[in-house]
Parts: structure tokens; sequence; C-alpha cells
């Protein structure tokens, strides 16, 4: 089976990590899953799809999902992963499993934008996504919708944190906070609109 690029460089990665803890590195390696969350200046893959959602660019979307955590969250088990974990041990740092149409669904009622319609079957997402790759590219655009991102939504979604949680005091936030502070802080950055800040501060007053 095909593997993305993406997911070759992590295991040749690790591989090259494990080879020096071999050598005698104290090391431990740490496994985030989908990273959302504030201060994704780029913006990431996943902030702007985020910031799409925002405004309403998904009338319809690939049935598949993937597991997401904030990257506070992750950012704080790194930190207890440096001082707590056992050398040469594994540790998944994930939270929540979320499809890309729920996503995008409560992206859009957080910035008061349109939800998306619908879902359509990844095999037909799949096929479309190399025309619209080829289009991108011909465009000189940043391409989001990829068949290596239509590869990732059919993961895995039996994703446990339970040993990072266990031995490193992993925590996982609701996915709803995460997306809700993202889009305070893209709207802080001039990347999200006033009307969407409203509805986010709104929803963000009532959380509180």
């Amino acid at each position: 089976q095909h593997h993305p690029a993406y997911d070759r460089s992590k295991v040749a990665g690790e591989a090259a990590v494990r080879e020096a803890i071999g050598d005698g590195l104290d090391a431990v390696i740490v496994h985030p899953t989908g990273v959302l969350g504030p201060f994704d200046f780029e913006p990431s893959h996943a902030g702007s799809f985020l910031l799409g959602a925002a405004v309403s660019k998904y009338p319809l979307l690939p049935n598949g999902g993937f597991n997401w955590v904030d990257v506070r969250d992750v950012a704080d088990t790194i930190l207890a992963a440096a001082t707590r974990g056992r050398t040469g041990e594994n540790y998944i740092a994930g939270g929540h499993w979320a499809s890309a149409y729920d996503l995008a669904h409560l992206g859009a009622r957080l910035a008061g934008a349109r939800a998306p319609l619908g879902q359509i079957p990844l095999g037909l997402a799949r096929a479309a996504s190399h025309g619209v790759l080829a289009v991108s590219r011909a465009l000189g655009l940043r391409g989001h919708y990829t068949p290596d991102a239509v590869f990732a939504m059919n993961s895995n979604r039996k994703v446990s944190s339970a040993k990072a949680e266990r031995e490193l005091g992993h925590r996982a936030r609701p996915t709803e906070e995460t997306v809700r502070d993202a889009y305070h802080w893209y709207h802080t950055q001039g990347m999200l609109s006033a009307k969407a800040k409203l509805v986010v501060d709104a929803a963000q007053a009532v959380a509180l």
C-alpha cells in the first residue's frame, strides 16, 4: 500500500533517533495526532482548513476524519516527556476524533458561517483530489485538498493516549475549546473577519 512521503519521513526520522538511542542518547519519542490551535502563524494545513470553514468554503467534504489535539496540550506533554519520559519509549499525544464534516461544521457554527451541506465517499474524494492538486500546482497555489490529505482521513480512529496520560499527565481539552481559541487568535493576527470574531467572542463568553 502507498504511504505518503510525510509518513515515510516520520518513519525514517524515528529510525535515526532509535539508532542514536542505541548509541547512548537519552531520548523519548512523542507522537502527536492532528495538531490544531492558536499560534499557527503559517497557517498550517489544519489551520487553513479552519479558516476556510469560517468563510463557508466547503459545501461538501470527504467522508473521513482524524484525531485532533490542541497544540498547547502537545507542548505540555513534550515538556513532561523531556523530564519524566523513559528513555527509548514512545508516547502518543492524541485528542479527539472528528470527521472533516464535523470539524468544519463546528468551525462554521463558531464563526457564524454557513455549514457544509454533506459528505462524499472517500473513493470519489480521492479521485477528485488528483485533479484539484494538478490545477493548484498549475496556478501556483498551495494545495490543501491532496491525495495524501484524503489518505489521512481514512486513518485509524482507535488512537490511545493512555500511556502518555499515565506517565506524562497528558490531557486533551475539548475540540470546541481548541477551535474557539484558534479563531480568537487568528483574529488578533488579522486572519479572521470581524463578523466571525463577534460570533467567536459570544461563544467564548457563554463557555466562560
